[in-house]
């Protein structure tokens, strides 16, 4: 093994245990755990710049490919940052400012704020290391096998969870009940959609090769192939099992989703592939915006009005709170200040600390501009990734699976926000750039 080559395994191997061991400390979803985890990610980034010194080439390829999304991607994290200075032109304070009559800043919580921009930073550095790397398709292969065998141990674990009646998690009471499985997130929604994923991961590698253009993608000698089907195949009815005894609906229709665009692209015909893909791209896209629109204009008197009884006054409130808030946004992770002068009598005493649609989020927080390049970036990379999958000729189960990823993302975190949680956010960008890396013809052969 060359000495490039095994450093590149070194990289994948700590970077996949840093992204599925997030989930471990509480999915990394408290204050504490917010600047540790951004400081390994940072670590792991400053040791794959390292050993790009002795690659220069494939980085420089990288970088020129993913350019305009990382430049668009930079400009949200150092607005982020901008929100938090102090001295800034009195036009661009937050109102309340005003009415305290005290020096102010864009965002209502500067630490809260600078604490969000690590997070955000340290995804992207995440997606970035996985650009790199998974244009190796042994890599990118390793690191698909990887998530889906992850999924089978957790997701057992949920279900022995609730199996033992366990009412606590790590000495800390749970907030749901001993018969809801929400593993060590103590959230059941964004525990069903991290099992959801890693469900399609593992259906993804089991269908590789109905999903490649030509059919044919690498394999293991047939004992282990035959192993890992096996173990990759029983993920499935545990994954579903844990997201059923979840109880999260949202999860449910997610994971079923999941289930069937993965069979669906896998057997679409051939002259549908092109269409299937663009109008996953398209769903990724709109989705959040007739959901939340839709959520917002709802009648609540209606059957799914009252299944979503706290979204549908809860939406129409954020997006009142969208037109009259400030373009340059109140500051990452400040929702809930924010949403405290909007509170109303009916839903007063909901815990407001999200708006359970992240899209919704974004627009009030990171202001509506910045918003809209933030999506921006997520699209031109969602392009990138649709158009490897109509015109790669093989091993493009990877950029099928980045579609999917986006879809089921969309939709899920446009009536909860499972990618509040560090855990979910670093994989989900682990796996979209994996997905990118192998949507060019041009990635390194398959090795074996």
């Amino acid at each position: 093994m060359s000495g490039a080559r095994a450093r590149d395994t070194f990289l994948t191997g700590i970077t996949l245990l840093f992204v599925l061991l997030s989930v471990i400390p509480f999915a990394g979803y408290h204050p504490w755990l917010w600047i540790p985890l951004s400081i390994i990610a940072a670590l792991i980034f400053v040791l794959s710049s390292i050993i790009d010194l002795t690659d220069r080439r494939s980085a420089r390829t990288t970088l020129k490919r993913l350019r305009l999304p990382v430049l668009l991607f930079l400009a949200v994290v150092l607005w982020a940052m901008v929100q938090t200075l102090d001295g800034l032109p009195r036009m661009f304070w937050h109102p309340a400012f005003e009415r305290l009559e005290v020096p102010g800043r864009i965002t209502l919580d500067a630490e809260v704020t600078g604490q969000f921009a690590l997070r955000l930073l340290s995804y992207g550095m995440i997606f970035w290391i996985a650009c790199r790397l998974g244009r190796q398709q042994q890599i990118a292969n390793t690191i698909l096998l990887a998530v889906g065998l992850f999924g089978l141990l957790y997701s057992a674990n949920g279900v022995i969870q609730v199996l033992i009646g366990s009412e606590e998690l790590f000495g800390v009471k749970r907030r749901t009940g001993a018969e809801i499985a929400t593993g060590t997130f103590g959230n059941s929604n964004s525990f069903a959609f991290h099992v959801s994923v890693c469900i399609v991961c593992s259906l993804t590698w089991l269908f590789r090769a109905p999903l490649a253009a030509d059919g044919s993608t690498g394999s293991f000698r047939q004992p282990i192939e035959v192993t890992f089907r096996v173990l990759l195949l029983l993920s499935v009815p545990i994954g579903i099992a844990a997201i059923a005894l979840s109880s999260s609906r949202a999860g449910a229709g997610v994971a079923t989703l999941g289930i069937i665009l993965v069979l669906a692209m896998a057997y679409a015909p051939a002259s549908l592939r092109k269409i299937a893909a663009q109008a996953l791209l398209l769903f990724a896209g709109l989705v959040p915006l007739l959901i939340t629109l839709g959520v917002a204009w709802m009648d609540r008197d209606t059957m799914i009005g009252r299944a979503l009884l706290d979204r549908v006054p809860m939406y129409g409130t954020v997006l009142k709170m969208v037109v009259a808030g400030p373009l340059a946004g109140t500051g990452l992770g400040t929702f809930e200040i924010a949403a405290e002068p909007w509170k109303f009598e009916e839903l007063y005493f909901y815990r407001w600390d999200a708006a359970h649609n992240v899209f919704l989020e974004h627009l009030v927080e990171m202001g509506p501009i910045v918003a809209l390049l933030f999506w921006a970036a997520l699209l031109l990379i969602g392009w990138r990734i649709c158009t490897g999958f109509i015109m790669r000729r093989r091993d493009n189960h990877y950029a099928a699976l980045g579609l999917i990823l986006l879809a089921m993302a969309a939709l899920h975190n446009a009536i909860d926000y499972p990618l509040h949680r560090p855990a979910v956010a670093y994989l989900f960008a682990l796996l979209l750039g994996v997905a990118w890396a192998q949507s060019w013809s041009t990635a390194p052969k398959r090795s074996g």
